[in-house]
């Protein structure tokens, strides 16, 4: 397949996430330096001048990956999603990869969740950001919606190269800095073509004073959020004061913030949406 894309003109190759084991945990697929499983990836890109973007197993780390004839940089998955977790660590950088077609912003699957990641690589000079992916079918949607809003959001390129198969979505795409859908793949294994233009963005997120306020970024420090691993009903909380519920059933105040019920997590109640998202992203600003 790779080989049928370059002789169609394909300059850069996007394979989806840990293309070439996938999540196997049966037995022993990790790679190490000089990384032999991509030795016949070397030769392509020799050949052809090509880039090749994917993401390979290195111990305990999800590595993503550009490969092209000035070498080899790499970017570790930041989010392990659900048992992930037990057999790989969180990355701990979040930086654009330097190569002959400009700089890539590379997210892995459930990092695509977390706007922060995409946002810093944008801010840090990425040129165009590239997914790599195996959502499965239960989340299509959510599949689509995300691709085109981190661009929209960055206002730059995305290419998102997703798995696909019985438990994958497919729905690999190329937006432009617009949301615009350039190239869309179905359910099936296929190959999709899109050209992608860095000119494209109106605004520049690094530049424009209208996108931002940088100094507001300060504001999403963890220590503007008290009881960080816990969230509890502190009037040290931030809060809409022109909102608060009475919970009968209790017999206490629950205050809302942007139309999110915080709930006591050091209590017996569920979570809220909120409150979890927050409890995750929290910890990981620091990278920014």
């Amino acid at each position: 397949m790779a080989r049928f894309a370059l002789a169609k003109g394909a300059e850069i190759l996007v394979f989806p996430e840990l293309f070439l084991t996938g999540f196997c945990y049966e037995r022993d697929v990790s790679d190490s330096p000089p990384y032999p499983s991509l030795d016949s990836f070397c030769a392509l890109v020799q050949e052809h001048d090509c880039m090749i973007i994917g993401s390979l197993v290195d111990g305990r780390t999800n590595l993503g990956f550009s490969l092209d004839s000035n070498g080899i940089c790499f970017q570790p998955k930041i989010h392990p999603f659900g048992p992930e977790k037990e057999h790989f660590d969180g990355g701990a950088s979040i930086l654009p990869l330097s190569t002959k077609r400009g700089r890539v912003g590379l997210e892995i699957c459930y990092d695509l969740r977390f706007p922060e990641v995409a946002r810093n690589l944008a801010l840090k000079g990425a040129d165009f950001l590239v997914t790599i992916a195996q959502f499965p079918f239960s989340r299509k949607d959510h599949w689509q919606s995300l691709c085109i809003a981190r661009a929209i959001e960055n206002q730059i390129p995305h290419i998102a190269c997703n798995g696909a198969g019985p438990e994958f979505c497919g729905e690999s795409m190329v937006v432009d800095a617009w949301g615009q859908v350039l190239a869309k793949a179905g359910l099936k294994e296929t190959i999709v073509f899109g050209e992608i233009d860095y000119c494209t963005s109106r605004f520049s997120p690094r530049t424009d004073p209208r996108f931002q306020r940088p100094e507001a970024r300060s504001l999403l420090s963890p220590t503007n959020f008290p009881e960080r691993h816990g969230f509890g009903l502190s009037d040290r909380l931030i809060f809409s004061r022109d909102r608060q519920d009475q919970c009968p059933s209790e017999g206490r105040s629950h205050r809302r913030y942007d139309a999110e019920l915080w709930r006591n997590s050091r209590g017996r109640r569920e979570h809220s949406r909120g409150d979890w998202c927050r409890r995750r992203i929290l910890p990981d600003l620091s990278l920014i």
